[in-house]
């Protein structure tokens, strides 16, 4: 599919030169399927991982040891 897009310079230079892609179509395209794949992941919850964390926040905080 065509689109036609201003995408702002700088922006794309610096996807560009990190990505190490060839292109600035494969750099839109790169970052288009990963952030798809990040919101399809938030969508599911599979970015919060599979358990909550249980415990006591003010006791890692607080340095004190773990009660025996």
């Amino acid at each position: 599919m065509k689109t036609y897009s201003e995408v702002d310079e700088k922006l794309m230079k610096q996807a560009t030169d990190l990505s190490g892609v060839n292109s600035e179509k494969e750099a839109i395209e790169a970052a288009s399927k990963h952030w798809v794949y990040f919101l399809a992941l938030k969508k599911s919850g599979a970015a919060r991982g599979p358990d909550l964390w249980q415990g006591d926040l003010e006791q890692m905080r607080t340095g004190s040891p773990l009660p025996k």
